[in-house]
């Protein structure tokens, strides 16, 4: 299984309680169906510490069943109209420019 792990920083001018209700309200619904071999899809949505905020807001978390069927979203997100609009709507409240991605096998120690 591939597991990849999303950092996201919400676009300036955006408060945290904006960013959080739409990437839970209406970003989740275009990544389903955008995404339809997804097996799982987690929003970690970051707290507010005592020191003040974090680097990031939240951690987008996406399953899939092998790097043959990530890889094919990934074209599909990069050559088709609903790709274009899939970065469209990540473009309405993410800042793109310090969005990480990283593609990972998870390895349960404790579960």
């Amino acid at each position: 299984m591939i597991k990849v792990i999303t950092l996201l920083k919400r676009k300036p001018g955006l408060s945290l309680e904006e960013f959080y209700t739409y990437w839970r309200e209406r970003h989740s619904q275009v990544a389903l169906r955008d995404n339809p071999d997804m097996l799982k899809y987690v929003q970690n949505h970051g707290v507010i510490m005592p020191e003040g905020e974090q680097e990031y807001d939240g951690v987008a978390e996406t399953y899939w069943p092998d790097m043959a069927t990530f890889q094919a979203a990934v074209e599909a997100l990069q050559s088709t109209d609903a790709g274009k609009a899939h970065v469209e709507d990540l473009d309405r409240f993410v800042d793109l420019t310090r969005m990480v991605s990283i593609v990972t096998q998870e390895n349960v120690i404790k579960g």
